[in-house]
């Protein structure tokens, strides 16, 4: 079986680098040469400060060939075991950040990961509550404008899907942090409809906001992979995200 988890770093932080399967790659500048970046090949890296970890998603998507492929943040992992201490989505102390990287990066976790994507396609971090809705929490912390055309784009992308506009109304649920593990053959549908939707919402609005603001293109591709795994019934495993602070 081959995959690989690629964890996003824009500097310095506590990592495993002796772990076969997780690897890091360098956004929005930070390089290092025994690391993947974002910059090299067929690349985004100029957008990172709009489109923040897509842009290592995109440059998988291009340059990338695995049968499996997933992404992490440089302070966030998701866990495969099923044990008390990280059972549910939770934050890590300073003080306790290396023994749990050291216990998030085992062969135990590779292992675990590996049986669950025989059985399912997709591993998503716990999807978190987003109340009272994906919508109304969206519109209440970020731009209104980007939101309406990101509706606009999924409606014109998947005309006989379910109404994007009821979905994000009605649901409160969503994995977000654009973390997940995929067959490569899905996160590369994946990323045709996602950057179909992205590119031409960012070309029309660009980036007239402030600093948090333009970074609408990372934000709307959170809440649009709970909506895309519905509408194609793909099977997916939740499980919980760690933070390292």
């Amino acid at each position: 079986m081959s995959y690989l988890i690629l964890q996003t770093f824009h500097k310095e932080f506590l990592h495993n680098p002796s772990c076969d399967w997780i690897r890091p790659i360098g956004v929005n500048g930070f390089f290092s040469p025994t690391i993947f970046n974002d910059n090299t090949g067929n690349n985004i890296s100029n957008l990172n400060d709009y489109y923040c970890e897509l842009t290592a998603q995109y440059w998988a998507w291009k340059n990338f060939q695995a049968e499996y492929v997933g992404f992490y943040h440089y302070r966030r992992y998701l866990n495969f075991l099923a044990e008390p201490t990280f059972h549910e989505n939770t934050s890590v102390e300073p003080e306790n950040a290396a023994s749990a990287i050291a216990f998030l990066t085992t062969d135990a976790q590779k292992a675990s990961l590996r049986k669950m994507l025989s059985i399912c396609d997709v591993i998503t971090a716990q999807r978190s509550h987003l109340i009272p809705s994906i919508e109304a929490q969206y519109c209440s912390v970020v731009e209104r404008a980007p939101w309406d055309a990101f509706l606009t784009e999924i409606k014109n992308r998947f005309p006989d899907a379910i109404d994007p506009s009821i979905y994000f109304q009605v649901v409160s649920a969503a994995p977000i942090c654009n973390m997940y593990v995929m067959k490569k053959i899905v996160f590369d549908r994946y990323c045709e409809d996602l950057f179909s939707i992205i590119d031409p919402i960012f070309n029309l609005i660009g980036s007239p906001y402030n600093t948090y603001n333009n970074r609408y293109p990372g934000f709307l591709a959170e809440r649009f992979l709970g909506y895309w795994l519905h509408i194609h019934n793909i099977s997916t495993i939740e499980v919980p995200m760690i933070i390292i602070k």
